[in-house]
């Protein structure tokens, strides 16, 4: 059961920090196309949220690793 949560857990980050990536790389190249930068800001701010959420879960499933070894 243990392995089954890993696993979910890396795909799960693998998943955000690819998503946040992918809405990142979107809205920079909607930044320069001069979309509003009010919305560009709060999407930006997103795409953070996203990757510091992946990090995060990283940072757990690490953790869980080095406490089980």
């Amino acid at each position: 059961m243990n392995g089954l949560l890993s696993s979910i857990l890396g795909y799960l980050r693998f998943f955000l920090i690819l998503l946040g990536l992918t809405y990142f790389l979107d809205e920079l190249w909607n930044w320069f196309e001069g979309d509003s930068l009010l919305r560009n800001a709060i999407a930006m701010t997103i795409a953070i949220m996203l990757f510091d959420l992946g990090r995060l879960l990283f940072k757990k499933l690490n953790l869980k690793k080095d406490a089980s070894v």
